[in-house]
């Protein structure tokens, strides 16, 4: 490390983070731990506190410290880490940047989870991040689906958080300019929504709220509490009809409306939607986009949509994309050049690249394990739907 892009990560100077199991941490990528959060006050400790000045002293000194492996092994390898990332985002560039120690004034972003409360169980997911796969833990150990500290693993409970101690916050932190929220499912927890009611009555129209949401709690109630605030829904949605059904076992016509819905109620400057790539609707691809811009896309053409792919690399493995017969890795592929050649205005070519360059490495690697477990998981998961995967997936 020589220049100051290459000595810093500027989200240590300037935000901090709240991970499942109610974790404080400098960043959701990073494995060291301030302690446990149970109230706001916590945060505004961790941010100016002694394990956040070494972990900055050792940036400077040109070490990753302990915690960091992640982006260590990611730039490594020539790969644009979480630290480098962050020199994008507005809130954290490294211009002016006190460089010397924590003040409040500092802390301009802030990313937490208030907990693993959901009322989905995604196929891909896991009890780390949703309660509705806390029951299913046992059985999936004993079929080898699951690792044996999921089985031990305790939900988080969070203490309330009142609409005056988001006021206090508030107050204490008058230049924070965004947060981040994820899940679980965070429009079921309380302190969101009184999160925004404080926002709503301290007029802090600017503040950049970011909420990872599944999209099932966008009803009119909730699109009415956000008028006027900057909040982005970034709207999980994988699939239409049947493969959606099984992959998040809700309904998708309901969800479709809701998301319908809320695009017409709400003036954003942009509109942000995940598609989490699987094994189970990597062919799909292409339909659902098919369908996005349809129904979406030119549905609201005034509004700025944009679809965002997320690989699944190992978490878990027997769900990763590149887990296929060579038959369905070939269509795969094809399915991914036709998405990049009809140029959607709302799929970033980057994002292509990316699914098909794991897919293309992981598939040098030994899947039979892989197939083995993917193979027992679904008769598993059929039992948690209303229909089979080969229902699911007969049209693909």
């Amino acid at each position: 490390m020589s220049s100051l892009k290459d000595r810093i990560c500027p989200i240590t100077y300037r935000g901090i983070c709240v991970t499942v199991g109610n974790q404080i941490r400098p960043c959701c990528a990073s494995s060291q731990s301030f302690g446990t959060f149970s109230k706001l006050e916590d945060l505004l400790v961790a941010f100016q506190g002694e394990e956040l000045k070494s972990i900055k002293k050792e940036l400077n000194s040109g070490q990753f410290p302990a915690g960091c492996e992640r982006c260590e092994k990611d730039e490594s390898q020539g790969q644009i880490s979480h630290r480098l990332s962050n020199f994008n985002r507005p809130y954290l560039s490294p211009k002016n940047l006190n460089t010397s120690q924590n003040q409040l004034e500092d802390l301009l972003s802030l990313e937490v989870v208030f907990s693993e409360t959901c009322n989905l169980d995604c196929a891909f997911c896991n009890s780390t991040y949703s309660s509705k796969w806390k029951g299913a833990d046992a059985e999936m150990f004993s079929l080898g689906l699951r690792d044996a500290s999921l089985v031990k693993q305790k939900l988080s409970v969070l203490q309330d958080i009142s609409q005056n101690d988001w006021q206090q916050f508030f107050l204490k932190v008058p230049r924070l300019g965004e947060i981040t929220i994820k899940g679980g499912e965070p429009l079921l927890a309380k302190a969101f929504h009184r999160m925004i009611a404080v926002v709503q009555e301290l007029g802090k129209k600017e503040l950049i709220i970011n909420v990872i949401t599944n999209g099932t709690e966008l009803t009119p109630e909730l699109i009415k509490s956000i008028a006027g605030l900057n909040v982005n829904f970034i709207i999980s949605i994988d699939g239409i009809d049947s493969v959606y059904e099984y992959i998040r076992g809700f309904r998708f016509q309901p969800l479709s409306k809701m998301i319908t819905n809320y695009l017409a109620q709400t003036k954003q400057k942009k509109y942000f939607f995940n598609f989490t790539v699987c094994n189970l609707n990597i062919l799909h691809l292409p339909e659902f986009c098919c369908w996005f811009n349809e129904h979406l896309s030119e549905k609201f053409p005034e509004k700025k949509l944009l679809l965002g792919l997320r690989q699944i690399v190992s978490t878990p493995s027997y769900l990763a994309p590149w887990v296929l017969s060579s038959g369905s890795f070939q269509r795969a592929m094809l399915g991914i050049d036709e998405v990049r050649n009809r140029n959607y205005r709302f799929v970033d070519s980057s994002h292509l690249d990316a699914v098909e360059q794991a897919m293309l490495t992981n598939q040098k690697n030994p899947v039979d394990e892989e197939l083995l477990r993917l193979q027992k998981f679904i008769p598993f998961f059929d039992k948690r739907r209303n229909i089979s995967y080969q229902e699911a997936v007969s049209g693909l």
